[in-house]
């Protein structure tokens, strides 16, 4: 994983994702981050989240993809 200066994004967004336990939200995640799939995921417990540098139109972009527990 590369390392990308603050001054190099310009825009930075936060993504929640909220649903029932056991729907999926931790595996989207995971699947979009890693590229990996665990059939057999723990429930999340409080809040996680993982983040992301993507290119979009020309510019870099510093995605947080926040993870709730379902409740």
């Amino acid at each position: 994983m590369s390392t990308t200066s603050q001054s190099q994004i310009k825009k930075s967004y936060k993504i929640i994702l909220l649903g029932d336990t056991g729907g999926g939200k931790t595996s989207i995640i995971e699947r979009y981050i890693h590229n990996k799939f665990d059939s057999h995921e723990q429930p999340t417990i409080g809040i996680d989240f993982l983040g992301k540098t993507i290119l979009y139109k020309g510019s870099k972009c510093r995605l947080q993809l926040w993870d709730s527990a379902g409740q």
